[in-house]
């Protein structure tokens, strides 16, 4: 289990908060600095975004995930951020 966006996921791997950045914000500001697999694993993912967010986990970039799943490594992209948008929806407040 996790607890830091700044875990690494493997021995000279990527931290878990570069796995999960979201380029196009300022990810680390909008979040809080907590986070379990557990919370990521309850957001209802589809078999797919769980395929993807495994394989990114086990510290494939999204060309190898891509490989691995069998999808574009587009797909792999716009599964990573759908994954963001529903842990963003349970972790932000409601407006």
């Amino acid at each position: 289990m996790f607890s830091s966006l700044d875990e690494l996921v493997a021995p000279d791997g990527p931290a878990l908060g570069d796995i999960l950045e979201d380029k196009s914000g300022n990810f680390r500001t909008a979040m809080e600095d907590r986070l379990t697999i557990d919370e990521i694993k309850s957001l209802n993912l589809t078999d797919r975004e769980k395929a993807v967010l495994s394989c990114l986990l086990k510290g494939c970039t999204a060309r190898e995930a891509a490989a691995r799943i069998g999808i574009s490594h587009v797909m792999v992209l716009k599964y990573k951020k759908a994954i963001i948008k529903k842990w963003r929806r349970k972790r932000l407040p409601k407006e």
